[in-house]
């Protein structure tokens, strides 16, 4: 091939190189490749061959030259002020970080954060720089942390777990009181005044490693009352959370079943109806001997209703309150005709009374005000354990002296009866003129038939003979009846608690 062949071949190859590299660089926008374009387009097209391998060499070498410059400017990254490498684009390591933020948040199903700060230095030429994102990928990874925001539940100043919001709170609050709400059968009995946590609770935002945040079944199942959650849940993603799983491992496997209880204080309305007893009057009748009597008028008990507000814990009642009373109906009072007639006994029925038991001739009449048979220096005067019922003839006092706890008479009176009598055990009767005071169970009796008593004086002590059972059955059963009966145990039972 001729010299002129060989250069005419050299000159388009090398006008083809650089018109392709410009193309190239100008694909990237840049001003490297508008520079190329235009020192290609430079070239004559008609030039000596020797003229035109020295141009282009010249040429050739500029290009990259320039190229090389384009190419070596890099961004330092830093972390925390600290630099961790050069990377062309600052753009790789903000997505790497929104990675690793959307990777955190799915995990902790909340929305987190980076904690350190990631800067960039605006571009420099770096020729002999290189970037390497895999070391600072691993690094970020290493490094960063992350915050998110938590609600901080606080119990009496004692215990605190982080939960994703108020929100959690909120339900976390409405599934423990859940437990102690009347069901859909129960709604017209039991009213709800009132529902709280018994414990003192505060709550505040503040900034926290997601890790510490507990799922609500995790803090459910911490703060129940009972153990209807003591087997803890999982939360959603069926994970458990990284906090729980710290708290539950620093004692041991023993750990994971420690609860915290809130106590859930409810305070509920509820309606009862009482009786009200009736009273009985007299009227005295000269035609009819006396000692009998007839009932001109039947008596019938009242109704009221009362409202008590009952104040609960977990469920349990710890306190009643009676709020109102109202009559429902009165009671309609029974009238008694008493006989007033003496007759003087025959000689038969006198030697017949003289053979017989009967109650003593001068009964002491009382005060017609009674007092609590039990006295008040001994446990309070003891309380209630069963009231006066229609199958139930009197009340039961139970005091926690026990055997050693003194039962006074009622009110000043006779002793008619002090006899071991079948279910009553022990007792002792008391004639007040219009009424009569049974005291049944008695452990040991001190006062005999016939002899007169005052109100306040010891006549037995506290015991559980007769119908009563083991050390749990010691009491006083208690009784008042209307002398309308020579015979006591025919008499009309009343209300005890009528006459305090």
């Amino acid at each position: 091939m001729k010299s002129f062949d060989i250069s005419i071949f050299l000159q388009r190859k090398c006008q083809g190189i650089i018109n392709n590299k410009g193309k190239k660089l100008k694909k990237s926008q840049g001003s490297p490749a508008l520079l190329f374009s235009r020192l290609a387009k430079m070239i004559p097209k008609q030039m000596s061959p020797a003229l035109f391998m020295v141009f282009s060499l010249i040429l050739v070498t500029a290009i990259v030259g320039i190229n090389n410059y384009h190419n070596s400017f890099f961004h330092t990254v830093y972390f925390e002020g600290q630099e961790i490498g050069l990377v062309e684009e600052a753009e790789k390591i903000e997505n790497y970080v929104d990675e690793l933020v959307q990777a955190k948040s799915l995990k902790y199903e909340t929305k987190v954060k980076p904690v350190e700060n990631i800067t960039f230095d605006e571009p420099e030429v770096y020729f002999l720089g290189k970037e390497n994102m895999e070391n600072m990928e691993t690094f970020i990874s290493y490094n960063l942390n992350f915050y998110t925001w938590s609600y901080l539940v606080t119990i009496d100043d004692n215990v605190s777990i982080n939960l994703h919001g108020r929100d959690d709170y909120e339900d976390l609050m409405e599934k423990l009181k859940a437990k102690f709400l009347p069901g859909d059968e129960e709604e017209e009995e039991r009213e709800i005044i009132e529902i709280r946590p018994a414990e003192k609770i505060k709550g505040e935002w503040v900034k926290v490693d997601p890790a510490e945040v507990w799922t609500l079944n995790e803090a459910m199942a911490f703060f129940s009352p009972d153990d209807s959650d003591r087997t803890y849940l999982a939360s959603r993603s069926g994970r458990e959370s990284d906090a729980f799983r710290s708290y539950a491992s620093r004692g041991g496997e023993s750990e994971r079943h420690t609860r915290y209880p809130i106590n859930i204080i409810s305070v509920e309305k509820e309606i009862e109806e009482d009786s009200i007893p009736y009273e009985t009057t007299y009227e005295n009748c000269d035609e009819t001997k006396k000692g009998e009597t007839e009932v001109k008028k039947e008596g019938e008990e009242g109704i009221k209703e009362i409202v008590y507000h009952l104040t609960k814990e977990n469920g349990e009642e710890i306190e009643r309150e009676k709020v109102e009373e109202s009559v429902v109906k009165e009671p309609t009072n029974e009238v008694v005709i008493r006989g007033t007639k003496k007759e003087t006994p025959s000689f038969e029925q006198s030697a017949q009374a003289n053979t017989t038991t009967s109650q003593p001739s001068n009964i002491q009449e009382g005060t017609g005000q009674f007092i609590w048979p039990i006295p008040r220096s001994y446990d309070g005067g003891g309380r209630i354990t069963r009231h006066f019922s229609g199958g139930h003839s009197g009340i039961d006092i139970y005091a926690s002296t026990l055997t050693s706890t003194p039962i006074i008479a009622a009110d000043s009176g006779t002793v008619i009866d002090t006899s071991y009598h079948g279910s009553y055990g022990k007792l002792v009767v008391i004639n007040h003129g219009n009424y009569y005071t049974v005291y049944a169970h008695c452990s040991s009796v001190k006062v005999s038939n016939g002899q007169n008593v005052s109100q306040g004086e010891t006549i037995a002590y506290m015991g559980n003979t007769g119908a009563t059972f083991g050390r749990t059955g010691i009491h006083l059963h208690f009784e008042i009846r209307a002398n309308t009966s020579a015979n006591w145990m025919s008499a009309r039972r009343l209300n005890p608690m009528s006459f305090f």
